[in-house]
């Protein structure tokens, strides 16, 4: 169900610790001035259609990071932050490094956690904490939860996009929660709260149709709202997650959220109804 199960937990904290010592007392982080205290690596911006996000490329012993302005948008959006950061992955791990530099010379990415690759989801958990480092997370995010306008916040806060802070979200709350991520063409990915797994919900639906077309999903999806507004229902359990019954004992209440992230499809949020403030 998560993608954090890919990396092993020593390997995860091993890029962590990187990524917070690198992020030093910067909050938010401004990524530019990362990379160009870096003497090896040279930028570029560009226009490069639906090649890539990023790209990190070792040519006549420099590096050099390129940003794709046709796909993070204009300069200093929340997608070049966060692409910013994931190529600076690729530089600051060393095994990525060295990789680029004795064999592969350059690495294509789509980031903020759409690729499969494990090199691409170590450099997005090396991003999402250089942008987010985990004591100044844990202390700005609201003790009681409100979900996604805590998650809006969050990502005015840090500078981050909605699907990163909602996972740092996720993976630091202490109660019920779990986020869908959905693709134009259908499931993209899920992820949950330590909570939610202990408690046994594991897998989450993977079928847009199966939704009721009442849901705050599918509403979402239908009537195409502005990324920045949500829209919240009740719902259950069994709705959601795979081999809980309809009424049964573990059939929760639970409040869903959903909300548009524009051309990179839609989010969902599960709670349970006790837990939302």
């Amino acid at each position: 169900m998560s993608k954090r199960d890919c990396i092993t937990p020593c390997r995860s904290q091993e890029i962590i610790d990187l990524a917070e010592e690198v992020a030093g007392n910067q909050i938010p982080i401004d990524p530019i001035a990362v990379l160009r205290a870096q003497t090896g690596i040279s930028f570029r911006r560009g226009h490069f259609e639906n090649a890539y996000d990023g790209l990190i490329e070792w040519c006549n012993g420099r590096f050099w990071i390129y940003s794709n302005l046709d796909r993070v948008g204009q300069c200093g959006s929340v997608r070049e932050r966060f692409t910013v950061e994931h190529e600076l992955g690729h530089y600051f791990i060393d095994e990525h490094r060295k990789a680029l530099i004795n064999g592969t010379g350059r690495h294509p990415s789509f980031n903020d956690f759409q690729s499969d690759e494990l090199a691409e989801r170590e450099a997005d958990l090396f991003a999402a904490h250089l942008l987010m480092p985990t004591r100044a997370f844990i202390d700005a995010k609201p003790k009681r939860p409100r979900g996604i306008p805590d998650i809006l916040e969050l990502k005015d806060q840090f500078g981050t996009s909605i699907t990163s802070t909602a996972i740092r979200y996720v993976n630091h709350s202490d109660f019920f929660c779990a986020i869908i991520k959905w693709n134009d063409d259908g499931y993209g990915w899920s992820w949950a709260s330590q909570e939610t797994y202990e408690n046994r919900y594991y897998r989450t639906v993977k079928s847009m149709d199966s939704l009721p077309a009442d849901s705050a999903t599918q509403l979402v999806i239908q009537c195409e709202t502005d990324p920045h507004g949500f829209i919240q229902c009740g719902s259950v359990a069994s709705m959601w997650f795979d081999y809980v019954r309809v009424g049964g004992r573990r059939d929760a209440i639970l409040q869903e959220q959903a909300i548009s992230l524009g051309q990179y499809g839609y989010l969902t949020l599960l709670m349970l109804d006790s837990d939302v403030g």
